[in-house]
């Protein structure tokens, strides 16, 4: 687990069923600044509800960035996070 300001980030298993593709590169916006949490060219986003993912393509690495925070490196896995470290469901242990 791993925490990059307000996002709280963990491996989990498998994406949950009828998450959603998101394009672009920007995981996370800070609502009153002007402050992304945003992946390299190799990660994936997806969404389901308040909810976000993004995976690594198996032969891949991607680094998530901040202006604030310092980078964090991801490889061959799918991670969760959520603000304030609230999880769904999907994202608790053993998932």
């Amino acid at each position: 687990m791993k925490r990059q300001g307000d996002l709280l980030i963990r491996k989990i298993k498998k994406l949950p069923e009828q998450a959603k593709k998101r394009q672009g590169r920007i995981f996370a916006e800070g609502e009153a600044t002007d402050h992304k949490h945003e992946l390299d060219l190799d990660g994936i986003l997806y969404k389901k509800g308040d909810a976000l993912y993004f995976s690594v393509p198996k032969s891949e690495t991607t680094t998530l960035t901040h202006n604030e925070h310092g980078p964090f490196t991801f490889s061959r896995n799918i991670q969760g996070c959520k603000t304030e470290g609230i999880y769904p469901r999907e994202m608790e242990a053993g998932q």
